[in-house]
């Protein structure tokens, strides 16, 4: 998994909560990382796994509730720093459906080695 994605979670739990609770999750945490990241590094997925269930248990937030908050997260740092990307979608959707063939496609070009997550979309209806 890439590291902005850890770098952004670490980010929202020390806006949303406090530095003491990201180092009280990264002790929680058995790394192999050590809890050091970086945006361009490649990390364990898992390492993400044990840092949102350890957030969940200090914070006694459910982790829905957690994913969600950090989806809205990343939403908004992404298209303020990768406008271009949202600029081409008319609606979230559209966006999401292209991910694995426009964002994902050009994220393997600079780093072939990076384990990306396939999305899928559903519409049940035209609403």
């Amino acid at each position: 998994m890439k590291g902005i994605v850890f770098t952004e979670f670490i980010e929202l739990v020390e806006d949303t909560f406090s530095m003491d609770m990201v180092d009280d999750i990264l002790d929680d945490c058995d790394l192999d990382s050590g809890g050091a990241y970086t945006s361009v590094g490649l990390y364990d997925y898992n390492e993400m796994l044990q840092l949102v269930g350890a957030l969940s248990k200090r914070s006694d937030t459910p982790i829905p509730d957690l994913l969600h908050v950090f989806g809205k997260h990343l939403i908004y740092k992404f298209s303020s720093n990768f406008s271009s990307m949202f600029e081409a979608a008319p609606d979230a959707f559209t966006f999401l459906e292209g991910i694995d063939n426009h964002v994902h496609l050009e994220v393997r070009k600079l780093y072939p080695d990076a384990e990306l997550p396939q999305l899928g979309t559903e519409r049940p209806d035209a609403n």
